[in-house]
């Protein structure tokens, strides 16, 4: 007979052995004593984690808060990207359609106007596939970006600062051939973009929001 039951006995004051389930009763009012602290303790640490986070992102300095911000405008401005490019598709298929039209009329290149079509058709889908596929990947980046650096990881900024670099050497080369088109003002407001990011987020503000993780 086990402690346990053997107390079971004395309170209830029946013989021993009058209950045959004594021990697993005494197992299962253990487990029950035991499970609600442990699960207590699980909830309480993923509460507790949870509350960190929290706590992280609304102490963020305002210098991460409005990089943060311009990253996610980023975004936006390279959907506007996206959008206009698709807007341009059908003009860019007649330009194609009528340059290929001019070197047949010089003789210089022959097909039938079936396979023209078909040719034509296939590059600008492509093309366009391409722009959406882009356009898409740098929206997601920039949102990643935004996040993982409003969550004060230490690499985050690193990465925002290389991929940013690049996007300023891009930025410049554009600035350098600007003709006032649409995508060119696009490609302007995201180089300026980028280099306030990166001052933002190497604010001396900024360094303890980095230094945490």
């Amino acid at each position: 007979m086990t402690f346990c039951h053997r107390r079971a006995v004395v309170a209830s004051g029946r013989p021993h052995g009058s209950d045959q389930h004594g021990p697993m009763r005494c197992a299962a009012e253990s487990l029950a004593a035991v499970e609600p602290p442990y699960c207590h303790r699980m909830t309480t640490d993923t509460d507790g984690a949870q509350r960190v986070l929290r706590t992280r992102s609304a102490s963020a300095p305002s210098t991460v808060w409005l990089a943060t911000g311009l990253m996610i405008t980023g975004a936006s401005i390279q959907l506007i990207g996206m959008f206009h490019a698709l807007s341009l598709v059908d003009a860019v298929r007649e330009e194609a359609r009528l340059r290929q039209s001019v070197r047949l009329s010089d003789g210089s290149t022959y097909r039938s106007s079936d396979a023209l079509d078909v040719a034509s058709e296939t590059g600008t889908n492509v093309a366009t596939g391409l722009i959406v596929a882009s356009c898409l990947a740098l929206a997601g980046l920039w949102l990643l970006l935004a996040y993982v650096n409003l969550r004060g990881f230490r690499w985050a900024r690193v990465a925002a600062t290389a991929i940013g670099a690049v996007g300023i050497v891009s930025g410049i080369t554009s600035v350098a051939t600007y003709d006032r088109s649409v995508t060119s003002t696009l490609d302007v407001l995201l180089l300026v973009i980028e280099v306030a990011v990166l001052s933002l987020l190497w604010h001396p503000r900024s360094a303890p929001h980095f230094r945490q993780k």
